[in-house]
């Protein structure tokens, strides 16, 4: 056991095919794949050894303190710690902390960037074990599910653990993941950071798959059949980057998946508001229900209202994915 581990991983901005990588849909549409990018906001995991304290300590949005792991409450640190037997009478006591740029709830993949953190860092910390990305995206989506949000799928994980940008292809025995071409990354980074900006809206409430519920996925197959033709058509390992077909190609994608999401009047209000203010591409994050807006402008934004400009942040793509600190 070691004295003290820290693991941070990226949050995500879901660019293309959000969706297809739900395993539900990966099977019927035979395939899926997705476009992704990591950004500068991050959650942080921390795991301390305490050798005069019998228990357990959690600090996250709230705090618990408790003799064994079925009183935890949090269901993803209790699924996490059962998984590594972690034994409370016969190891010393445990703090482990939870830290995020935002909070949960915000359509960014949050929660895959915090369980990927939790599980890396309980493995280092306990067992000095340094999962693969690949071993850590299928323990991770596991544990995940395992504690409750049961509809997700992959995406979130392989941003929060690849970083930069990754183009995933799914199978049903197979994930591949793939990055940009250097022209591609440089320019897909220009276009993010220089003209694309996150809007704060209300946070969810709930887990994610909440809002993905299996009759609404096969009620809105064919639309996810279209999210993924859209998604095939951009290849990332191009040696070019052409600017106007990837925002045409977000433009169509982000119309289609509306049908797929839970919005919300505020949703529509936000986006009307960003549209008048030069917006040309928004994009509801996240299953619905709440969370931040992707927008991006045709130049640089000046004329953006005083009222959203407080609640907006700039993004800035992360080149790494989660680390051992």
């Amino acid at each position: 056991m070691n004295t003290q581990t820290i693991v941070s991983a990226p949050l995500r901005l879901s660019l293309l095919g959000g969706g297809t990588d739900i395993p539900h849909i990966i099977n019927k549409l035979n395939k899926g794949k997705t476009i992704s990018a990591s950004i500068n906001l991050f959650v942080t995991v921390g795991c301390t050894t305490l050798p005069f304290f019998k228990g357990i300590k959690l600090k996250y949005s709230t705090t618990e303190i408790v003799d064994d792991i079925d009183s935890i409450t949090h269901p993803i640190f209790k699924e996490v710690l059962k998984y590594f037997k972690y034994d409370v009478d016969n190891f010393p006591g445990l703090e482990i902390f939870s830290t995020a740029s935002i909070p949960s709830g915000n359509g960014l993949g949050s929660s895959a960037a915090f369980t990927s953190s939790l599980v890396q860092c309980i493995a280092k910390h306990l067992r000095n074990e340094v999962y693969s990305k690949e071993e850590l995206l299928e323990l991770a989506s596991s544990i995940e599910r395992n504690s409750g949000n049961k509809n997700i799928g992959f995406q979130d994980q392989i941003s929060s653990i690849w970083g930069s940008f990754a183009s995933t292809v799914y199978k049903s025995d197979k994930i591949k993941v793939e990055y940009p071409s250097k022209e591609w990354e440089k320019g897909m980074r220009g276009l993010i950071e220089k003209r694309g900006l996150l809007l704060k809206t209300e946070s969810r409430v709930g887990l994610s798959s909440d809002f993905i519920e299996a009759h609404l996925l096969e009620k809105n197959i064919k639309v996810y059949e279209q999210i993924l033709n859209l998604a095939e058509e951009l290849d990332i390992t191009d040696s070019s980057f052409n600017e106007q077909k990837v925002i045409e190609l977000l433009v169509e994608s982000s119309k289609i998946s509306k049908t797929t999401k839970v919005r919300t009047k505020l949703i529509e209000e936000l986006e009307t508001s960003l549209k008048q203010a030069g917006a040309i591409y928004t994009k509801q994050l996240g299953a619905g229900g709440g969370g931040f807006i992707f927008c991006l402008f045709e130049k640089e934004p000046n004329k953006i209202p005083p009222n959203l400009k407080k609640l907006m942040i700039r993004p800035k793509v992360s080149r790494n994915g989660l680390r051992i600190l």
